[in-house]
């Protein structure tokens, strides 16, 4: 598994091989993974919740809808 860190606005790439899955839910596309590796650092959690709760300050368009509407 590979994760990926920022510091300093730049990405480190960490790869652990010792890997345990936990959980799987296939209907959400998502396991529990227990990294096991010995110089693995402990990540902070998260509270996962439901995006249909979330909104946007920025109004989405696709770039080709932004490329239609510029070329007229």
């Amino acid at each position: 598994m590979e994760v990926y860190h920022q510091t300093d606005g730049q990405l480190a790439r960490d790869t652990y091989k010792q890997v345990r899955i936990v959980a799987i839910n296939k209907y959400h596309d998502l396991a529990l993974l227990h990294i096991e590796d010995k110089n693995a650092p402990k990540f902070k959690f998260i509270t996962l919740g439901s995006a249909d709760a979330l909104t946007s300050a920025i109004p989405f368009l696709p770039s080709a809808a932004r490329s239609a509407s510029n070329a007229r």
